[in-house]
């Protein structure tokens, strides 16, 4: 027993001075990282700067010409050399807008193009190849029914609950007029 007293002692004190070597390795790494942050930060200083950056001018106007005409177009694309959608508008001195547009259909692939003129008469479509939404088809039309069905009832279970609390708040002002006035008989009564 006391051989093996001696060994556990012994086992403790190798632990423990493992312990302690792996707790003063860590200082050590501490510190000299702490030294080099410390020598970074002498070597980088930091200087606060602003810089004026200001726009250049979008407008350009010729002398002679009308302010209100106008031309623009335009392509654009999700990456380099690939256009999905386009943009072309003008307008003359009369102030007629005729124009057109046009994107890839995410879900066919098709181009969907667009032919538009806004003068005195109002907005016209000259042309379109838009999709046309599709009739519902007989399950899609039975869920609205049935959604609109629910709508319904939930519409007039609150209307009928909106009632009562209109009545319930009705009963309860009189109740309380009625209070007051026998508070006040009371108070009038025992001032006599």
């Amino acid at each position: 027993k006391d051989k093996e007293g001696e060994l556990f002692r012994g086992l403790s004190m190798i632990t423990m001075a493992m312990k302690l070597k792996f707790v003063l390795t860590l200082v050590a790494v501490q510190a000299c990282l702490g030294q080099q942050l410390e020598e970074l930060e002498e070597e980088v200083p930091f200087e606060p700067f602003s810089v004026d950056i200001r726009a250049p001018s979008q407008e350009q106007h010729i002398e002679g010409q009308d302010r209100d005409v106008y031309s623009f177009n335009y392509n654009a694309g999700r990456y380099p050399q690939h256009t999905d959608r386009y943009h072309q508008e003008s307008k003359d001195k009369e102030g007629v807008v005729t124009g057109k547009y046009g994107y890839i259909d995410p879900y066919s692939g098709d181009w969907r193009n667009v032919e538009y003129q806004d003068g005195p008469e109002g907005h016209k479509i000259l042309f379109s190849d838009l999709v046309q939404p599709q009739a519902d088809t007989p399950i899609v039309a039975a869920a609205k029914r049935k959604h609109l069905a629910l709508y319904e009832k939930i519409a007039q279970e609150h209307a009928q609950i909106a009632e009562q609390m209109r009545r319930l708040a009705e009963i309860e002002e009189q109740e309380r007029i009625r209070l007051e006035k026998e508070e006040q008989q009371s108070l009038n009564s025992q001032a006599l």
